[in-house]
């Protein structure tokens, strides 16, 4: 399976392992300047190494690369703080079974800690002033940073996903209302989001939505079954442990083989293709493909990584989500 290369993503991982490799250099120097006998920088080089291997693994695997720098938050600094504790009790027992922590002060762990965070977090958050202006925007709380989205439907579905959605600090999406087909569910709430309207009723509640700066940016299905409407859907409860590789399994194929018999279309959806290899296997399953990209938030670069690990033979076309276009913006290319 090939992943196109991302230069902004490899960039930010060779800074995370220069900052870790320099924690620790710092760390050491400092705890035996403070109490010991000062030593010379590597003094501890399988040290230095080891730690930056871990840290460069846990930072990946955490997803810690998958933040944008432009819209860097407190919730940064929080999945900074944890990749940087996880990597730090990993790195700690490696360490002594390769020299069993000879020459190596336990409370130097204790310098490293703030000192990494801070060095990771530092030129993000100074990046995002720098990007913005001002310093308010790295307080904003993840909520704005999520894609406000309408859901259809008020059932099982509707209620797993608002959940998903809630728990996870990373979820990419915010509920902003509900609709469904059935009118005895208007008025009702689902973990506090409200049942707007029906499904005749779309065009009035995202006016009343975007009249109180909600106005949501996508529309998702939450429904396996609507009534009156010629529509099959197929949702996941809940995500399993291993998607990629239920994904890419015999399994998946012949799923998609078969629905291919029943339905005159069948869309697929997929996460961003950038980070997992979620888009890659299920495009090897499709016919064609759209790319679907946020105006103002999505870096071209990314796009074109994207394009490079798909197959743009099978590329027919993108949906630009989040554009203000105007009639006077309208045009000829």
């Amino acid at each position: 399976m090939r992943f196109g290369f991302n230069r902004r993503i490899a960039a930010v991982a060779l800074h995370d392992i220069v900052m870790a490799a320099l924690a620790f250099e710092l760390a050491v120097w400092l705890r035996y300047l403070t109490y010991g006998v000062p030593q010379e920088f590597f003094y501890l080089w399988h040290g230095t190494a080891l730690f930056a291997l871990v840290c460069s693994v846990v930072f990946w695997r955490v997803g810690l690369y998958r933040g944008i720098w432009h819209y860097a938050s407190l919730t940064d600094l929080k999945a900074i703080a944890r990749a940087v504790t996880l990597a730090a009790l990993i790195f700690l027992p490696l360490l002594f079974v390769l020299d069993r922590l000879e020459n190596f002060p336990r409370s130097a762990l204790l310098i490293i800690w703030p000192l990494l965070i801070i060095l990771l977090s530092g030129p993000r958050l100074l990046y995002r002033i720098a990007k913005d202006g001002h310093f308010g925007a790295v307080l904003e709380r993840a909520e704005s940073q999520r894609v406000p989205v309408l859901l259809v439907g008020a059932g099982d579905e509707a209620e797993s996903f608002i959940r998903e959605m809630e728990r996870s600090e990373l979820a990419g999406y915010r509920v902003v209302g509900v609709i469904d087909h059935k009118s005895s569910r208007i008025g009702r709430d689902i973990h506090g989001i409200r049942v707007l309207g029906g499904l005749a009723d779309v065009e009035s509640v995202v006016a009343g939505l975007a009249a109180r700066n909600r106005k949501p940016q996508r529309l998702i299905l939450a429904t396996q079954k609507l009534d009156g409407v010629n529509l099959d859907v197929l949702p996941v409860r809940s995500v399993p442990s291993n998607p990629s590789e239920l994904l890419a399994s015999p399994e998946m194929r012949k799923l998609t083989e078969e629905v291919a018999t029943r339905y005159d279309r069948v869309i697929l959806d997929t996460p961003a293709c950038l980070g997992l290899p979620d888009a890659k296997s299920v495009s090897e399953l499709c016919d064609g493909l759209v790319m679907v990209v946020r105006a103002g938030a999505t870096p071209r670069e990314e796009v074109q990584a994207a394009l490079d690990i798909l197959d743009r033979r099978k590329v027919v076309g993108l949906v630009l989500n989040g554009s203000e276009a105007s009639r006077e913006q309208y045009g000829y290319y």
